[in-house]
């Protein structure tokens, strides 16, 4: 099993830079499942969803324009070799 996740933390290090709040937000998250159930076959499962907003224009103007859209992926693989790959792999010579 691998998991990851991120954020962005931008805004809060340039907080005491920058007085006003930063027009921008983004983040991912991912994972996978792997797992072997037997010697001759794999199995895989994935996922992914990400996130992004941002600001254009002045946020205190009559109509601050925002743009966002938000990733969703998944995938899955399924891998079977034949047991005679496994003997061949298994097999030495000399």
């Amino acid at each position: 099993v691998l998991a990851s996740a991120r954020v962005s933390t931008v805004d809060q290090i340039a907080a005491q830079y920058v007085s006003a709040p930063l027009p921008f937000a983004f983040g991912d998250v991912m994972g996978k499942l792997y797992y072997t159930p037997t010697a001759t076959s794999r199995f895989s499962l994935t996922g992914l969803h990400t996130y992004d907003r941002g600001g254009i224009g002045l946020p205190e103007s009559d109509r601050p324009d925002e743009i966002a859209y938000q990733n969703t992926a998944g995938g899955f693989r399924y891998l079977l070799l034949p047991s005679e790959s496994l003997r061949q792999r298994q097999s030495r010579v000399g």
